[in-house]
């Protein structure tokens, strides 16, 4: 059996991520990822590739001195969807078992990225959460 394609690979990410939800293992929104992160309840989190650069640089801040993972996403409405929201940035992920299996089918990003990052993408700015 070959490897999936990155776009398979992000649609069972999202599956997961949907049944991590519904189990309560999820936090949805900039703030209530870091939040979590302060907490130390983080395992990674989820930022989607339009993300704008104020939610990018939050994060990252946010996530320098622990042990979690930044996984991108293509876009925020693939999050949102997958999240039962219209558009999300970022997603934060609160189980081991659940932070692997995403882990493992997304990319990670990259720290100078998640910093420095391009503003919005081609579905506009739309909001930070």
């Amino acid at each position: 059996m070959s490897a999936p394609t990155p776009e398979e690979a992000e649609r069972r990410a999202l599956e997961i991520l949907g049944l991590a939800r519904r189990a309560g293992r999820v936090e949805l929104g900039t703030r209530a990822v870091q939040e979590a992160g302060a907490e130390g309840r983080l395992r990674c989190v989820l930022l989607a590739e339009d993300a704008g650069g104020s939610a990018r640089g939050r994060l990252s801040r946010a996530l320098r001195d622990g042990e979690v993972t930044l996984l991108r996403v293509s876009s925020r409405r693939r999050l949102g969807a997958a999240l039962g929201r219209e558009d999300l940035v970022t997603a934060g992920v609160t189980d081991e078992g659940f932070a692997r299996l995403v882990a493992g089918l997304l990319p990670e990003e990259a720290e100078a990225d998640a910093a420095d990052g391009p503003g919005p993408g081609p579905d506009g700015p739309g909001r930070e959460d």
